[in-house]
């Protein structure tokens, strides 16, 4: 496998290693100590939790970890968790994933462009005249080329 690939691959895992996601936690102060709801647990609610997260209710937010993830927590406690903190770690995760993302399509693309030039050096190559007479092929790659 490629090693560009194998290093995209690489970083995609450890974005969301525990690991990494409690060390931005810690960073950004999110974590100060250990507590029921943990980022992972509040990241999955924040990206999972559905379109409506920023519609529901307190107590919905509740019901859901309760039944997601066994929690029980007050909503007065988990509305202490949204908080300067809690915004700026989940701006530091975004930013990690962003990072990626672009990691990512910077490999497609290059991959791309690449296969795209090698399809052209071929077709280069079989539309050499051969014995008088020019194949015709199915797509015309002489226009991309021009």
């Amino acid at each position: 496998m490629n090693k560009r690939i194998k290093q995209l691959l690489k970083s995609l895992k450890e974005l969301y290693l525990i690991e990494v996601i409690e060390k931005v936690a810690l960073k950004t102060k999110f974590m100060k100590i250990k507590r029921k709801i943990t980022p992972e647990i509040f990241l999955s609610l924040c990206l999972f939790g559905g379109e409506d997260l920023w519609r529901s209710s307190l107590l919905q937010l509740r019901s859901r970890l309760e039944a997601r993830e066994n929690i029980t927590i007050s909503p007065q406690a988990l509305d202490q968790r949204f908080n300067k903190e809690s915004v700026e770690f989940l701006k530091s995760i975004f930013n990690e994933i962003f990072k990626k993302q672009d990691t990512i399509l910077n490999v497609i693309v290059t991959k791309s462009f690449n296969l795209a030039l090698e399809i052209i050096s071929i077709y280069k190559s079989l539309t050499k005249k051969r014995r008088g007479h020019k194949p015709r092929p199915f797509f015309n790659f002489q226009r991309i080329l021009d």
